[in-house]
């Protein structure tokens, strides 16, 4: 196979995939380690796409390694973050057992429920403080308080969801990209999401538009296994998963 060749098969794969390895391409192109290495060398260097350790990803995809603190995030991407907390609301029924993920985009959603015959359990302390003052039916999920995103993580919040089945389930996310899933930043806030959401009948990942293309450390679930809700995708951004987009 010539490397033009080569090199436009790498570019479909990934393409249609998000990111490839180096030992899958070899094994798709019957081709050496070494000639792979040199293909995505060069197409990296015209701006094709993105060399990573040990293979290689789509061109916009993102690799976030750290995390903003609450106050931030908390301003960032704001009114998008409310018009998706308040679509989320409405999807509340009656009756409904409902976990409320941490986070700020469901900070937002703490705010602008309103089924009072529907009981919310929460790892985040505002999110509870939020639903106590409006009068809501409220468990507080126990375990370790993590300061910097003021929420409850650890041990303890895995033994606390382990005798929870919910109705429907709410989650923030750091990233969202194909195929490496929803992730966050970091491990201890993965563990308690994964739980949650694998306890969760009905689960909605709400993300802004910023989040799509950007992978962070840990994953927590596989697109398939939550619906998202954003503003609207952005432009160029291949449609992942199931997603409704509330601004449509």
């Amino acid at each position: 196979m010539l490397a033009e060749e080569r090199q436009r098969a790498i570019l479909q794969l990934i393409e249609r995939q998000g990111a490839a390895t180096v030992v899958e391409l070899t094994r798709l192109l019957g081709a050496s380690e070494a000639t792979v290495r040199r293909d995505l060398a060069a197409l990296d260097e015209e701006g094709m796409l993105c060399r990573v350790h040990g293979g290689a990803t789509v061109k916009n995809r993102r690799y976030l390694m750290g995390e903003f603190d609450s106050v931030t995030k908390r301003e960032m991407a704001r009114s998008e973050k409310q018009r998706i907390a308040q679509y989320a609301a409405g999807l509340i029924e009656r009756d409904d057992f409902v976990y409320i993920d941490g986070g700020t985009t469901t900070e937002y959603l703490a705010g602008y429920v309103q089924e009072r015959q529907a009981t919310y359990v929460t790892n985040g302390l505002l999110h509870a403080r939020i639903l106590g003052e409006r009068g809501f039916s409220i468990i507080l999920i126990g375990g370790h308080y993590k300061a910097r995103t003021e929420v409850v993580v650890g041990s303890g919040a895995l033994e606390s969801m382990s005798r929870f089945h919910f109705t429907k389930g709410f989650f923030g996310t750091n990233g969202i990209a194909d195929p490496e899933g929803f992730t966050t930043s970091e491990m201890d806030e993965s563990l308690a999401k994964a739980e949650a959401l694998r306890r969760t009948r009905t689960a909605y990942i709400l993300s802004d538009p910023s989040k799509f293309g950007t992978v962070a450390p840990v994953c927590f679930a596989a697109l398939e296994d939550a619906m998202i809700l954003t503003t609207s995708l952005p432009e160029g951004t291949r449609k992942v998963g199931q997603v409704v987009e509330v601004d449509k």
